[in-house]
């Protein structure tokens, strides 16, 4: 929607064949991620200006996680891509969609999360993610080069 001319709407594209989790601009507008129930996420880029057309036949990147994506949120210099799922893992990507790193135990082995993995921030030096888990955990955890700092 444009928010320029409200009730304007840009485009209506289709790219999940389940509900949509979440959807997030990029800190530098060029992209849309959007995490879905299809068990992907999608990287929408965006038109340069904005009364470029975006187009309903734009290809996207997607990637398959084989779980359902919870969120999808931007490091704040918009070159990498982390995903939360039910599988209680974080995945970290480049812009490409290939996997850099991947989250679901500590240095010591123990899992970070006992279920789904509901949300995430990067920190703005984009070192460190804050990760929290499923409701009944009451707590977040901290990962910072596989070390964790978890508060109840």
């Amino acid at each position: 929607m444009d928010l320029q001319q409200p009730g304007r709407i840009v485009a209506e594209i289709r790219i999940h064949k389940e509900p949509i989790r979440s959807f997030l601009f990029s800190p530098d507008n060029h992209y849309l991620a959007i995490a879905s129930e299809d068990n992907t996420v999608c990287l929408l880029p965006l038109p340069e200006a904005a009364d470029d057309a975006i187009d309903d036949q734009i290809a996207c990147t997607c990637t398959h996680l084989g779980r359902i994506v919870n969120r999808a949120k931007f490091d704040m210099g918009s070159r990498r891509l982390a995903t939360t799922s039910v599988d209680g893992t974080v995945r970290i990507y480049d812009l490409d969609g290939k996997l850099l790193e991947k989250f679901n135990k500590d240095e010591a082995g123990k899992k970070v999360h006992h279920g789904a993995v509901r949300d995430l921030a990067f920190s703005n030096d984009g070192k460190a993610i804050v990760t929290v888990g499923p409701e009944w955990e009451h707590s977040f955890s901290l990962l910072c080069d596989r070390r964790r700092v978890q508060h109840r």
